[in-house]
């Protein structure tokens, strides 16, 4: 993955509609996704139904964004570590960065199951 990949993918988390999301059932078996937490559902800023799966899919990664790309950010420098050779303090602290960025993806990922 590219800087210009990752630039773009942080604009754009920047420029989306904050979370958390949350998705609940509209029409049976259908779910809509509120953009932007309970006072969307009084704004209509809503999906038209859509399938609990794909709602449940959708809120989940626009929860998790931010950590997401702070993982992969950490993989990136753990790879970058692996392949150059470096003082085993900075592999030491890259192997430590990666560890936090994954339980806070991992949390945040437990957490934003959100649904109401």
């Amino acid at each position: 993955m590219t800087d210009d990949t990752l630039t773009r993918l942080r604009d754009m988390e920047k420029a989306a509609t904050p979370g958390p999301w949350t998705h609940r059932l509209n029409h049976k078996p259908y779910r809509i996704v509120a953009f932007g937490g309970k006072r969307a559902y009084d704004e209509g800023l809503t999906t038209a139904d859509i399938e609990p799966a794909d709602a449940a899919l959708i809120v989940t990664a626009r929860n998790t964004f931010p950590e997401t790309l702070a993982l992969v950010e950490a993989c990136i420098e753990v790879r970058r570590v692996l392949m150059t050779p470096t003082p085993f303090a900075e592999a030491e602290a890259a192997d430590a960065a990666w560890g936090v960025a994954l339980d806070a993806w991992l949390a945040k990922a437990e957490a934003g199951r959100t649904e109401t």
